[in-house]
């Protein structure tokens, strides 16, 4: 049965991917994917364009004759100085052509200013190398204040994000971008494609909106109807806080303001049975009780909600007693560690009462585990690598490396402690959105040793859950990887 339901959600998301006329605002053909091998061809329309140099005034009508439209790009290690470009600027506003700048080379200050004294030029912020998702507040504060200001989907995956975007007004502004081939296009399609907005706002994001920046003529599609059907998928990575809190990662998630029931529809909606939740209270407070800050989920829909308590390396023993009185819970599916976090190397003897507390429960532990980070320093106590040292101590462990490495640079780590350890596997969650990290996954571990995590309230599941859909792993690898596989590793089933 559940394949069978596997097999018409995946059928529902492919037709909905084929009609929508999508037009890429941030493919680039030169960033060639991690995992090559099996990293899927882009197919959907995508769009030229050209980086913007201190001679590029005068050349842009001519090119944009020769090439048709253009999308130009502002890179400061190739265009020079923005002070130096005004006249390109005053020629692509009056040629109606938009420049693009990337969010790592302007403060969101600079963006504001350089927006606002060039009101009739169309700027699209991209995202750069780091994370979107930490800055949607200043995202749409700057759009608001700035008419001409657009924003490129790829990887921006905070939850709900387009919506909440959408609400603000801001739909005509929102344009599709996935940085093909590189990425995944499907991180940027889920959302989209899986979301509840009327088939021509859809087709707007999409495509549409990009089009109309161009002068391009508008595409009409036939409408297709997202249809998740019985929910089935098992969500085996994701956090809540407790309503009322207000940014308590630093940025606003939808549940500070959802009800038990608007979890429940959320996950109707993307067919998801049940997830597992780590509570971001209990994550960041030593304190917090993590079966408190689930309670109101749990006895909502106590069929839908299963959740993980938290380890802290500094617990005393009256804190670590409270972990293990929740470990023995049926609800409490696992533990969960964070070395990033609690900035604490993994491989320090203080997780080794992670490890006991777990087997002695007969619960799976979840790790958040990444690359080494060249500019954020704390990654690195999670490397993949640094966890040999407790599970060879402790061989029984269930260990699940959260984010499965985080990057293609872990990927040999993350390899190598999977089938030295028979009884480690990895999540997909977060913002891992390389093209054919799924299926390169599947082919180095085994399906058996992935599992679909998202994230969420973080990162938004349809940005998982999209490219998983779209990959060619057949029906019966992804039932192992969306449901059975979480199913094996925290409930006990068979």
């Amino acid at each position: 049965m559940p394949e069978s339901i596997l097999h018409n959600c995946r059928g529902s998301y492919l037709a909905v991917r084929r009609s929508l006329p999508w037009l890429d605002a941030t493919y680039r053909p030169d960033d060639t994917p991690a995992f090559a091998r099996v990293a899927l061809p882009v197919e959907h329309e995508t769009i030229k364009a050209a980086v913007l140099r201190p001679n590029s005034a005068g050349r842009i009508e001519r090119m944009r004759a020769e090439s048709g439209p253009l999308l130009w790009r502002w890179i400061p290690t190739e265009s020079g100085p923005l002070s130096g470009l005004e006249p390109a600027f005053r020629n692509l506003a009056e040629c109606k052509l938009p420049l693009a700048v990337r969010q790592t080379d302007l403060t969101f200050h600079e963006l504001e200013l350089f927006a606002l004294t060039h009101p009739q030029l169309t700027v699209i912020l991209e995202s750069g190398p780091r994370k979107l998702l930490y800055h949607i507040q200043h995202i749409e504060s700057k759009m608001l204040k700035c008419p001409n200001l657009h924003l490129a989907t790829y990887n921006f995956c905070n939850w709900l994000g387009i919506e909440r975007l959408r609400d603000k007004g801001l739909l005509k502004r929102l344009l599709f971008g996935s940085h093909a081939p590189r990425y995944s296009p499907d991180a940027a399609m889920g959302p989209v494609i899986m979301s509840a907005l009327a088939w021509e706002e859809k087709c707007a994001i999409a495509g549409n909106n990009l089009r109309r920046l161009l002068s391009m003529p508008l595409k009409t599609t036939p409408a297709q109807k997202w249809k998740a059907g019985k929910p089935f998928n098992v969500d085996a990575h994701t956090h809540n806080i407790t309503p009322g809190n207000r940014s308590l990662f630093g940025f606003p998630t939808p549940d500070e303001d959802f009800s038990p029931a608007d979890w429940v529809a959320n996950l109707d909606h993307l067919a998801i049975e049940q997830v597992f939740l780590i509570p971001g209270n209990a994550l960041l407070d030593i304190d917090a009780s993590a079966r408190k800050c689930v309670a109101p989920l749990l006895q909502h829909a106590p069929d839908r909600f299963r959740y993980m308590t938290v380890f802290h390396p500094a617990m005393n023993e009256t804190q670590c007693a409270r972990v293990a009185a929740e470990l023995a819970e049926v609800e409490c599916v696992g533990l969960k560690i964070h070395p990033s976090a609690h900035k604490l190397e993994a491989d320090h003897p203080s997780f080794a009462k992670a490890f006991q507390l777990a087997i002695a429960a007969g619960k799976a532990i979840v790790t958040h585990s990444w690359e080494i980070s060249d500019y954020n320093q704390t990654q690195k106590m999670a490397h993949p690598g640094r966890f040999q040292k407790h599970l060879a101590a402790h061989p029984e462990a269930t260990l699940v490396l959260g984010h499965a490495g985080g990057r293609p640079s872990a990927l040999e780590d993350v390899v190598n402690i999977c089938r030295k350890f028979p009884k480690t596997v990895v999540d997909v969650s977060g913002d891992y959105f390389d093209n054919g990290v799924f299926e390169c996954l599947t082919g180095r571990l085994g399906a058996e040793k992935v599992m679909f995590g998202s994230d969420v309230d973080w990162v938004d599941q349809r940005c998982n859950l999209g490219p998983i859909f779209a990959s060619r792993l057949p029906d019966n690898e992804l039932l192992k990887i969306l449901r059975n596989n979480a199913r094996r590793v925290f409930l006990r089933e068979e």
